[in-house]
């Protein structure tokens, strides 16, 4: 019995694995730094997206409170 695998990459994952060349190159030390510097710029990235999910949100909420009667509150 065997199983296929198909994997399907975009264009980050190109990125991805070109980055996974480089760092494979550097020294244990200098990997490390990479490593930690990329999780920081995932979790600053994730942050970032959810201010401008509840930047857009209180927009939103804004707007429909001047849409109120009289003015709004």
């Amino acid at each position: 019995m065997s199983t296929a695998l198909t994997i399907t990459l975009d264009e980050n994952d190109f990125l991805a694995l070109d980055a996974i060349a480089y760092a494979e190159s550097l020294d244990p030390a200098s990997y490390v730094r990479l490593l930690v510097m990329a999780d920081l710029a995932a979790r600053l990235s994730a942050q970032a997206n959810d201010l401008g999910d509840l930047y857009a949100f209180e927009s939103r909420a804004d707007h429909d409170l001047a849409d109120l009667p009289f003015g709004g509150l």
